[in-house]
């Protein structure tokens, strides 16, 4: 299965209140998620960081999938 390196953009909160100065500062999260792909398509690419397989070895779940829409996207690298 295709492995890979996502670098995207993230929303960022403040679960405090804050002065104006610091909010108007605040700046999105720049991330990286490396996970197998599930799927990658013009709108989004969807991982998993881990793979669940049953006594046979077949695939019968994903682990943690996370969508990651395409327009955050910062750049792809494939995982060796």
């Amino acid at each position: 299965m295709r492995e890979i390196k996502v670098f995207w953009i993230d929303a960022r909160t403040d679960n405090d209140a804050v002065p104006l100065e610091v909010a108007e500062n605040m700046q999105p999260y720049p991330r990286e998620n490396k996970g197998y792909v599930i799927k990658d398509n013009e709108s989004e690419i969807v991982i998993a960081f881990g793979l669940i397989k049953n006594s046979d070895g077949v695939l019968i779940a994903y682990d943690m999938p996370t969508v990651i829409p395409k327009g955050l996207v910062v750049k792809v690298e494939e995982e060796e």
